[in-house]
């Protein structure tokens, strides 16, 4: 995908948010926030300095701008660990006993909808690190990388894994009630139901807020 696909898809996807925003606030504030916080632990702030790829000055300075946490192999890790984690706690809620408390139905609920959100903001928070660390900041070089190269072809390494990882982050959708696969339910419980009969299944919320998929796992 070229950059000017990428900021085209970032448009649309910044217009989305904002006129999901608009339509139900209470629905999308989380979401929004989640994006916010995501953005922030990806990039590190404004400055482009810290966040996710700057984890590697964890090794000391000559470990800096390492080929793995400066690409888009820290998004992809990132999403694995943020997915893991929250599968997790549905296996936990889905043996929680018949009568428990409700709130950990709604925070069930309320998750399928923020973890998205909390993943894009991510990605775009790292895609817009790589982006300043490839131009503003595009003095530093790899520390591990296999060849040797010029300056100007580890700035353009970096600069297509901006890109790469901006794309991901403009175009990561929720599923819609077309994905295939993909069986609709007007509520969480009713989701949940289903989801419990077939273990392995997925539910998530349809991005329009008209009700939860359930994706039965592919063989």
């Amino acid at each position: 995908m070229t950059s000017a696909k990428t900021f085209n898809s970032a448009r649309s996807f910044i217009q989305k948010y904002s006129a999901d925003l608009s339509r139900s606030p209470e629905k999308e504030a989380p979401k929004l926030i989640a994006l916010i916080l995501g953005f922030l632990a990806g990039s590190g702030g404004l400055d482009g300095d810290g966040g996710i790829p700057d984890l590697d000055l964890l090794g000391g300075i000559g470990e800096h701008r390492s080929i793995f946490t400066h690409s888009v192999v820290a998004g992809i890790v990132c999403e694995t660990v943020i997915l893991g984690v929250a599968d997790l706690a549905k296996t936990i809620h889905g043996h929680l006993p018949t009568d428990h408390e409700a709130l950990w139905d709604k925070l069930a609920e309320e998750s399928e909808a923020v973890i998205p959100s909390l993943i894009q903001g991510l990605s775009a928070g790292i895609a817009y690190h790589l982006g300043v660390d490839s131009t503003i900041d595009g003095g530093g070089l790899y520390r591990d990388l296999p060849i040797s190269a010029p300056q100007d072809v580890h700035q353009s390494i970096t600069a297509a894994n901006a890109v790469a990882e901006g794309a991901y982050a403009a175009t990561r959708n929720n599923v819609t009630s077309q994905d295939t696969g993909a069986e609709v339910f007007a509520t969480f419980a009713e989701a949940q139901v289903k989801a419990k009969a077939y273990p392995g299944s997925k539910i998530t919320r349809i991005s329009n807020g008209s009700g939860f998929t359930v994706t039965q796992k592919r063989r």
